[in-house]
């Protein structure tokens, strides 16, 4: 009997879940910009009230990457990103009732005008970006600058939700890509266009133990080996959130790919650049980073790969 309960149960909270999701979508399309940002924020108070055990592995991954900070830093840095993750699925949701312009206006992205030189080359581009400022606008910004984007992401767990979440991408030209569609990732690289990656989450299958942050962390190989397999140039591109509530999307250097022939070591190498650029853009925003992830979990006892 426990597996048909199970199954019921599961159904059930995919029922009342995609029901809110639905529901919100259709408030926050329908307020101002300003009202759905109180909205999040009052959504962000709630779930650091209910899920104390996300926000005690939060300061714990906080913590860890910054001795230096004092308890009440650290509960500051844990507060800042659950507001951030909560405006930022808020602003998505948002995303079908803006117009472009609307969108541009609400960031500095003077930094794409290189990136869109890039993209205008033979080779394909990977843009390398985290779960970080608003990364959902990113993609939108990017389309509405000039630059295509095709997105790697893995779907909700429900099925209206991530329908929601995916029109809400295509709305501003995104095109969504499965983790698993190696295929089409491949194919749009080698015809020049430009993917957009976030591999900043826990990757315990297929992945390698690095130092991310400090500490080893199961690390998704998978940009740098599709940048070594067709030779598409690797930038790391964030969104971050500005205090007066607008963005700005930095561009940084182009990570290098070694190429020594030793295939094994080329892409650990590569894979830490990249970890690298990725550390670097938290440290300088630790507030609008994902520290409810766990990104290190299965790695404490274990060393990393040489």
């Amino acid at each position: 009997m426990s597996k048909p309960k199970s199954a019921l149960r599961r159904r059930v909270e995919q029922a009342v879940v995609s029901r809110i999701a639905a529901g919100c979508s259709w408030l926050v399309q329908r307020l101002s910009l300003r009202a759905a940002r109180r909205l999040a924020d009052a959504a962000a108070w709630l779930i650091m009230a209910i899920f104390r055990r996300r926000q005690r592995l939060a300061e714990t991954n906080i913590a860890a990457a910054f001795p230096g900070f004092s308890a009440a830093e650290v509960r500051r840095v844990r507060r800042e990103s659950v507001r951030n993750i909560c405006r930022t699925m808020v602003e998505l949701l948002r995303l079908p009732s803006m117009a472009p312009q609307e969108l541009q206006d609400m960031a500095d992205c003077t930094a794409l005008s290189g990136l869109r030189q890039a993209a205008s080359g033979q080779r394909g581009v990977i843009v390398v970006s985290a779960h970080f400022g608003n990364w959902e606008w990113l993609g939108a910004l990017m389309a509405a600058a000039g630059i295509p984007l095709y997105t790697v992401a893995r779907d909700a767990p429900h099925s209206l939700t991530a329908r929601l979440i995916n029109e809400a991408r295509a709305s501003h030209g995104m095109k969504v890509i499965g983790r698993e569609d190696l295929r089409t990732m491949l194919t749009a690289l080698r015809a020049g266009e430009v993917l957009g990656i976030l591999p900043d989450q826990h990757a315990l299958e297929g992945g390698v133990l690095l130092d991310f942050l400090g500490r080893p962390a199961w690390t998704f190989t998978g940009p740098a080996l599709l940048a070594m397999r067709t030779g598409a140039r690797v930038i790391p591109v964030f969104c971050p959130r500005l205090p007066d509530g607008t963005f700005r999307v930095e561009v940084l250097p182009e990570v290098e790919m070694t190429d020594t022939g030793d295939r094994a070591a080329d892409l650990l190498t590569n894979t830490r650049r990249i970890n690298a650029a990725i550390e670097q853009i938290i440290r300088l925003y630790p507030g609008q980073w994902l520290w409810m992830h766990d990104r290190w979990k299965g790695a404490a006892s274990q060393t990393t790969t040489e």
